[in-house]
């Protein structure tokens, strides 16, 4: 199977366009889970360092892509949460109203 890096950018940043702003809407809605999250943030942003190809190319491990996908979603979020201006990832800006 051939890999086409545009392809793969194209389906993560469409993805990331649903997943994002939903993933804002439940840290607003449950205060409890932001908490959790920046407790556990050194561990998620570590685990994104180490496991970010997992994200762009499937893993070999059943829910391991998943997993990253959703730690990445949850990250932005938590950003755009914390910047007045929002963040820019893969060529598209993400901001929390």
């Amino acid at each position: 199977m051939s890999f086409n890096f545009e392809t793969t950018k194209n389906l993560l940043t469409s993805s990331l366009q649903i997943s994002v702003p939903l993933a804002i809407n439940d840290f607003k809605k449950n205060p409890e889970k932001l908490e959790a999250f920046e407790k556990t943030s050194l561990e998620i942003s570590s685990y994104l360092c180490t496991h970010g190809d997992e994200i762009l190319f499937k893993s070999s491990k059943k829910g391991e892509t998943q997993k990253g996908f959703v730690k990445l979603t949850y990250a932005i979020a938590y950003l755009c949460l914390k910047s007045p201006n929002g963040v820019s990832v893969f060529e598209n800006h993400f901001k929390a109203f």
